[in-house]
This record gives structure tokens, C-alpha cells and sequence, in this order.
């Protein structure tokens, strides 16, 4: 599907069918929900990150936080096709599901499938890692509604009615870096340190590959960057 299509879905769609959701999120179980960091030793983990390959190479720090803190407990990471490359290569993440957009009928084939996945598996904890899009809060109600014992982790925003959706909401700083705004997510699950620097393999082809990733994501950044200050 073009970009421009899925972000109109996401921006007049999205809301509609989460404010439904959360209408019946009022009637399942409770879920704990808390203020603070949360006491408990999860088992498995599913982290939500769509879009952006170097937003998840910038998150693999606090993932390695998080698999060292837990290091029984199995990630999976729910991602899009052009992402599992990465996932193979840091060795935080154990699993991958990816979700194919390439037409609507493969997208909500593969999605139903995906959700239905997730449902069945037994997830301590749901972490959503974007920041802005409806869909990832779709993705948290769905594979949570009606299901007791999994807490969902995402980000403060100023629309009262995503707050609802998880069980922890955690304050985003749009000055602070983005790798400091994963690791308050990860903090939250009671995982401490200031590990800041890209995990890897030990393997000479990932660690290429990692350096060859982080130099695309350098220059990406630094064009961007000079755009803008000559826009301005």
C-alpha cells in the first residue's frame, strides 16, 4: 500500500476503531494498572516497532538492557518485512513477526493471522514503541482485549483517549534523544543502566553490517538536518 493511503487510515480510522475498543475494554477483566515502575519478571515480551530501521537499531541499546535484565525471558519483535534483516542481527531480539502491507488483502490477511498469533501466545508484557501512530494502539487493544495477566507499556499522549489504551503510559521528551526515550520505556519494567551504545553479534559480518547501518542512519540524519536549516 502507498505511505500516503495507510497514514490517512491511520489518521480519520484509527481513532474511531480504538475509542470502539475501549468501550469494551471497559467490560473485560482487570488488568493492574500503575503509576510507577512496574514489579514483575516477565516471561515473554513483545515490543511494537513498525516503521523505522533506525529507530530500532537506536532501540537495540535498551532491548540489551532488557534481555540482560530478563535474560530467560524471550523478545519478539512485531515489525514490518523490510525490518527483519536487523532483527537477525541483534541478538536481543529472539523472534520476529512480520506484518507484509504490500496491498489490502495481503495486509489484513496477514494481520488478522498476526493478531490471531499473538492472542494465543502467552505475552507478560506488550510494549509499543511508536509514538504517534493509531495503529500500534490498535495492535495493543486487539491483542489484549478481554485477556487477563498482560500489561501494555506505550507512550504519554495528548489525547486523553490513548492514554486509556495501555496499562503504564510513559512521558516522551521531544528534546530529549531517542535513544534516552526507549530506555525510560525500558526502565519501567524495573531494568536500570545507561547503555547507550548499539548492540551486536559477534560475528564479522554483523558488526559490518551494523557500522554499514549506522552510516546510512548518520547520513540520513545529517541530510535531514542541512534540510531544514536551510528551509528555515
Amino acid at each position: 500500500m502507498h505511505i500516503n493511503i495507510i497514514r490517512k487510515v491511520d489518521q480519520y480510522a484509527g481513532p474511531v476503531i480504538c475509542r470502539f475498543l475501549l468501550l469494551l475494554k471497559a467490560f473485560r477483566p482487570g488488568t493492574p494498572h500503575a503509576n510507577n515502575n512496574l514489579k514483575i519478571n516477565p516471561k515473554n515480551i513483545l515490543i511494537i516497532k513498525f516503521f523505522g530501521l533506525g529507530s530500532i537499531l537506536l532501540a537495540s541499546p535498551s532491548l540489551s538492557l532488557l534481555k540482560k535484565k530478563y535474560p530467560a525471558a524471550k523478545i519478539t519483535l512485531f515489525t514490518l518485512p523490510e525490518n527483519s534483516r536487523i532483527c537477525k542481527i541483534l541478538p536481543s531480539i529472539d523472534e520476529a513477526i512480520c506484518l507484509d502491507i504490500k496491498n489490502i488483502s495481503i495486509f489484513l490477511r496477514n494481520f488478522i493471522k498476526a493478531i490471531s498469533d499473538i492472542r494465543k501466545r502467552d505475552f507478560d508484557v506488550i510494549v509499543n514503541l511508536e509514538f504517534l501512530t493509531n495503529f500500534s494502539a490498535l495492535v495493543s487493544l486487539l491483542a489484549t482485549l478481554f485477556l487477563k495477566n498482560r500489561i501494555t507499556i506505550g507512550f504519554n499522549s495528548p489525547l486523553s483517549w490513548r492514554n486509556r489504551v495501555h496499562d503504564l503510559n510513559v512521558s516522551f521528551s521531544h528534546s530529549a534523544h531517542i535513544t534516552k526515550i526507549f530506555l525510560k520505556v525500558i526502565h519501567s519494567l524495573g531494568v536500570e543502566g545507561r547503555e547507550l551504545s548499539i548492540e551486536r553479534k559477534e560475528q564479522p559480518y554483523c558488526n559490518v553490517r551494523i557500522a554499514y547501518l549506522c552510516r546510512r542512519l548518520w547520513l540520513k540524519t545529517a541530510v535531514f538536518g542541512s534540510v531544514i536549516f536551510l528551509w528555515r
